[in-house]
């Protein structure tokens, strides 16, 4: 089947305003806006760490809040009154996006109320082929898919896990799953006619060698553009190195012959606004969001309904995530526990390591778990990891609006009396 060149896209449907996608000076004249309503992720990136957010910190993952699809669009319509260079609406995060259905829901909202902007989603992949009907039906533009590796063994040292279709995958055998994923989904955008770049962190000592062999794949599943973007040496690898400016363009120059390099990347953020040239704007507009007062404190809750704190931290199914917020508490994802491996369970009166591993990894990004019992090991490896533990049973609201609010007056210098909550 013959496919859309670039240039045939941007005079069929307009991705030359794209500034992710032109290899001009476009992003020069042409802004995105990016809306974090998608806080959910099915895989667990070594590099990523969604926990810690700061303006001035331009990298994909991260966000000053998540909004829901409603909220979204009232932010995208004010944003887009400022500023008249917005051409694009992307959703990149602040997890990923096919992984939350409040990614359709804001892309059909968006698709109503302003038609004559264009719509692109960032992705890992794994779900990509499952959702390209949706996409094709939502009208969406462009996609940006990240791809780190193509052979399991290599992805193994990139990826922690993968969550795919309720089961919980380790090793090789999530390498493979999400890669063949990956690109298959990548086959059949470029045929359904969408824009197509791949997204690959180079990481030093890990999948270097391996980065030629992505560009081949990527162009024989016809993607459009290659993006090689440095590692941000943090999380599980923060002992890494970044790569070097000179490792990059050696990267790309071996690259090139193979496949058009998009170089002008500015990592930027799930809630970017403006030109990707300037830095300091969002879409919650330009004042500094990650001041204490306005930070989102986010709570994990271990429920059996959803109304009140009553389940011991390692017998919920699913964790209730709470983001407290300029005197506002919302419920902003139903976090599934998922179907851990019969070693992975923990026992009464022991605790499986790997459970524990894993349950530092599912609630790494927030600041503190509210349930009804935990044992003493995960509270002690949790609180290592800067996360509050409080056993506690009463209602859900009450009980996060009370730690969120002690939170944020020990935030901005009040009292930092310890947190112990009781349902009055």
């Amino acid at each position: 089947m013959r496919r859309p060149t670039l240039t045939q896209l941007a005079e069929i449907r307009g991705i030359g305003q794209h500034p992710c996608f032109s290899t001009g000076d476009e992003h020069k004249r042409f802004g995105r806006v990016h809306l974090p309503v998608a806080p959910k992720c099915n895989i667990k990136c070594k590099y990523c760490d969604r926990k810690f957010d700061c303006p001035n910190e331009g990298r994909p993952g991260v966000a000053s809040a998540v909004l829901k699809p409603e909220d979204a669009i009232r932010h995208l319509g004010e944003t887009v009154l400022r500023d008249d260079r917005i051409k694009i609406v992307g959703i990149a995060g602040p997890g990923e996006p096919l992984f939350n259905e409040a990614t359709f829901e804001t892309m059909a909202l968006v698709k109503e109320a302003f038609p004559s902007l264009r719509l692109c989603v960032s992705t890992n992949g794994l779900l990509l082929p499952d959702s390209l009907e949706r996409l094709v039906k939502l009208g969406v533009l462009a996609l940006t898919v990240t791809v780190n590796a193509t052979t399991p063994e290599v992805a193994e040292k990139i990826y922690s896990f993968v969550r795919y279709k309720g089961k919980l995958l380790k090793g090789t055998d999530a390498g493979r799953a999400l890669i063949e994923k990956q690109f298959e989904g990548i086959l059949g955008a470029s045929e359904a006619g969408f824009a197509v770049k791949v997204n690959s962190v180079l990481v030093p000592g890990i999948n270097d060698h391996e980065i030629l062999e992505i560009a081949g794949r990527a162009k024989a599943a016809g993607a459009h553009l290659l993006n090689i973007i440095a590692l941000h040496p943090q999380a599980e690898f923060s002992n890494l190195r970044a790569p070097t400016a000179r490792e990059i363009q050696e990267q790309r120059n071996k690259c090139s012959s193979i496949i058009t390099q998009f170089s002008h990347c500015a990592l930027c953020r799930a809630d970017a606004a403006g030109l990707i040239t300037e830095e300091g704007f969002s879409v919650f507009g330009a004042k500094d969001v990650s001041s204490p007062e306005c930070r989102p404190v986010t709570i994990a809750v271990a429920s059996r309904t959803g109304q009140l704190v009553d389940e011991h931290f390692a017998r919920t199914k699913t964790f209730y995530v709470y983001q407290f917020q300029v005197g506002k508490l919302e419920l902003v994802e139903e976090r599934d526990v998922g179907e851990l491996p019969p070693e992975y369970v923990l026992e009464e009166n022991e605790e499986s390591e790997e459970a524990i591993l894993y349950y530092l990894e599912l609630l790494k990004d927030c600041n503190a778990i509210l349930c009804e019992r935990i044992g003493h090991e995960p509270r002690k490896r949790l609180r290592e990891e800067g996360i509050e533990v409080l056993e506690v049973v009463g209602e859900i609201k009450k009980l996060a609006r009370t730690f969120g609010q002690r939170a944020k007056r020990a935030a901005c210098g009040g009292t930092t009396e310890s947190f112990h909550l009781h349902d009055e």
